[in-house]
């Protein structure tokens, strides 16, 4: 016996099968449109990223210059204060002399209070495992630096106020020779004694840190020279440290190279 299908069956399979091109063309049509709007909106995804890598390599680059600069300033600064107190600690003083280096060394010109600073955004190109430890070393080099002014402006103040108190407690008197000489009371002389002594007390450990960060200042710089290298490929400036060395090897003192003792990236 054959079957024969009702109308009402035919007709629905033949709706059916009208539907399916419609909704092939539709699926195509999908396709045709989204797939070239996700590769245009994942370009410009991509291009939005580049700009902000590459805006951020520029402030990082700005930043990196900042501290270079700072740096150099404070490097400058101590190496010239190691030359100068250096030359004046040749000067001849009497041997028997109970507070030479306060005689030896000068008023230093040049020592204002002018802190240096370094604010967050110009440190942190250097926080991540190899670099942070730069942070440290470079703050602390400000610190110091900062303390080091502090305590040679209230040299200059003592040293100063010193010479004044000289000559006002000095006569200028003839003796029977004939020769001009300067005679100071007892009471004067007592209080020269004293603040001799007080300066000699405030000179003699900054000539020992004057050498100290003298040093460490050489050692900072090649310690940035190297993070930069390694973090940018260019545009950032390094700090010539030859010259320092040099003049410190004439003085005695030999400065490790640590250039090959920096771990390899």
């Amino acid at each position: 016996m054959t079957l024969v299908p009702d109308q009402m069956t035919v007709d629905t399979i033949i709706n059916w099968w009208d539907l399916v091109p419609a909704a092939i063309g539709a699926i195509v049509g999908a396709f045709a449109g989204g797939v070239p709007a996700y590769l245009i909106a994942k370009r410009q995804s991509n291009e939005t990223l580049k700009r902000d890598a590459e805006e951020r390599l520029r402030h990082d680059k700005i930043n990196a210059n900042r501290v270079f600069s700072k740096l150099l300033q404070m490097s400058n600064e101590l190496l010239d204060l190691r030359r100068m107190i250096e030359d004046m600690l040749e000067r001849p003083v009497d041997p028997e002399d109970r507070f030479p280096n306060q005689r030896r060394v000068s008023v230093i010109v040049g020592t204002e209070i002018t802190p240096v600073e370094f604010d967050a955004a110009e440190l942190q190109i250097f926080v991540s495992e190899r670099h942070v430890e730069l942070i440290n070393e470079i703050d602390l080099l400000r610190r110091r630096r900062n303390a080091l002014f502090v305590q040679l402006n209230e040299f200059r103040e003592r040293k100063i106020a010193h010479s004044q108190l000289i000559a006002t407690s000095q006569e200028l008197v003839v003796d029977d020779s004939g020769s001009t000489v300067a005679r100071v009371t007892k009471a004067d002389h007592a209080r020269m004694q004293f603040e001799e002594a007080q300066i000699e007390a405030l000179i003699t450990p900054l000539i020992a840190m004057v050498r100290e960060e003298s040093k460490n200042c050489v050692i900072v710089s090649e310690a940035f020279n190297r993070a930069v290298s390694e973090i940018f490929d260019q545009g950032v400036q390094a700090i010539a440290t030859e010259e320092a060395r040099e003049y410190l090897k004439t003085i005695g003192e030999e400065l490790p190279d640590l250039s090959d003792s920096a771990e390899k990236p």
